[in-house]
């Protein structure tokens, strides 16, 4: 049976007493003896009271202290209530309600810091991976999991179960056994999509020892892709800018080696060099309406404009380059169409550019048609003709900057390789769309939407 403190000093007490009771009785004899026997007995019963009484008042606010301390690994900091004690007895209650305070601080302030960590964690668009000395799973963010398409909670698992990667297992085996360097590498990962991670991993370390790592996964796909685009576009702008001026540059040393007095051909030559200018010149202004959408600097002045206005406007521009190879050009419209919130010179802007691609490749004899539709927000124009049409697997590449799905003919007919880049981004910033449906040898049609000035407005 367990005794407490109190009960101890009582035995204590008690066990001196009797010695003493007993020492009395066997040095005495006769009548003393006996009064000394009962004096002492009395004050062997006083003294039990009184040590009682006394160990009970110095056990209780200890007893006290006891039950606080419990409540306090329980998460209860009630403080002790040091008014009725005295002496050492409360200056140790007072150090214990500072103690108390003072973990009760600490502890809101690591829930703090934990709050705070986790907030960091999912918020990062990187992912995080934190292994112990083991290799095995201490914690992984959001991030990663989606990273990875991972639904199983990994903790306390090694993570070549939850990530099957052997190349991650190789670099973690690395970092855990280097101890100070720090190992880094690109990986591929194709499910759930295609994806490029730069992993940087770290060891943690205590006192000289390795107590796990940390690893960083960057997603760099996009980053890899623009940086894929900026040297195609660089090659592109070089290769078309040195188609013409190449040919300018010969053709010029040509007629000043003699063949300017040739009058025959001196003049074709001219027109070839004059036409290979006004190529450039395009390509350049293309090149700078691009620059000027893409960051931001083209303004745009939406306000409400009619639609079939522009459209017959742009249809009777293209009317003699249609009939130089006699397409039939049809406009088919709603009776009423409502206004809508564009720019009215980039709106002709992208229809001249449709129109004029479909009569780059539509053939002798064929039909483009420009037509409408009401919808509830906005209004499509469809741009359809029966050309050449586009391969299936080239669709997806055609708003591309340069990309020309017959690199030889775009340039025969003079193109630059980027109208409809330029269409794709000037439609984007009516805050509308633009597709295509195509077959090839049946025909292509271009499908964009402008949004409606106001569904309130009366159509015209």
């Amino acid at each position: 049976m367990k005794i407490d403190t109190h009960h101890k000093i009582t035995l204590i007490f008690t066990f001196i007493s009797a010695l003493l009771l007993f020492l009395g009785y066997f040095f005495l004899s006769g009548k003393a003896q006996d009064i000394v026997s009962f004096s002492l007995f009395c004050i062997f019963i006083l003294v039990i009271f009184i040590n009682y009484f006394a160990a009970a008042f110095i056990s209780k606010p200890i007893k006290t202290m006891s039950k606080v301390a419990q409540r306090i690994s329980e998460g209860d900091f009630s403080k002790i209530n040091t008014f009725a004690l005295d002496g050492e007895i409360k200056n140790f209650g007072e150090a214990f309600n500072t103690m108390s305070a003072q973990l009760q601080n600490r502890l809101k302030e690591a829930d703090l810091n934990r709050s705070r960590f986790e907030a960091v964690l999912l918020s990062m668009s990187e992912g995080v991976l934190v292994i112990n000395a083991k290799g095995n799973i201490l914690l992984m963010n959001q991030s990663l999991r989606n990273f990875f398409h991972i639904h199983a909670e990994g903790t306390g698992k090694n993570v070549i179960e939850i990530i099957r990667n052997i190349e991650i297992q190789e670099i973690i085996d690395k970092v855990l056994k280097s101890k100070r360097n720090i190992a880094s590498r690109e990986i591929s990962i194709l499910s759930p999509q295609e994806k490029k991670l730069s992993v940087v991993a770290t060891p943690v370390l205590r006192k000289n020892h390795q107590e796990g790592a940390i690893l960083v996964f960057h997603d760099v796909t996009n980053v890899q892709r623009l940086e894929k685009i900026r040297q195609d576009f660089v090659a592109n702008v070089s290769h078309e800018l040195k188609t013409p001026i190449a040919s300018i540059k010969g053709y010029s040393e040509t007629l000043l080696s003699g063949a300017l007095e040739d009058k025959a051909h001196a003049k074709d030559f001219l027109n070839i060099i004059y036409n290979e200018s006004e190529r450039l010149a395009r390509l350049l202004d293309d090149l700078l309406s691009l620059s000027k959408i893409e960051s931001g600097k083209l303004t745009m002045n939406l306000k409400a404009t009619p639609l079939p206005p522009i459209i017959h406007k742009v249809v009777a521009s293209m009317e003699i380059q249609a009939e130089q190879k006699s397409i039939t050009l049809t406009i088919k419209l709603p009776e009423k169409i409502p206004q809508v919130l564009a720019d009215e010179t980039r709106i002709t802007q992208v229809l001249f550019n449709l129109i004029d691609n479909a009569i780059k490749y539509t053939p002798q004899n064929g039909r483009i048609e420009i037509s409408a539709a009401v919808q509830a927000a906005e209004v499509q124009v469809r741009v359809s003709d029966n050309g050449i049409g586009i391969a299936e697997k080239e669709i997806p590449r055609v708003f591309e900057r340069f990309y020309r799905v017959d690199k030889g003919r775009s340039r025969e007919l003079g193109g630059t390789g980027l109208g409809l880049s330029i269409v794709k981004h000037i439609v984007k910033a009516h805050h509308g769309d633009i597709s295509i449906q195509s077959q090839e040898a049946q025909g292509t049609a271009f499908i964009f939407t402008v949004p409606r000035s106001d569904e309130s407005q009366t159509p015209v």
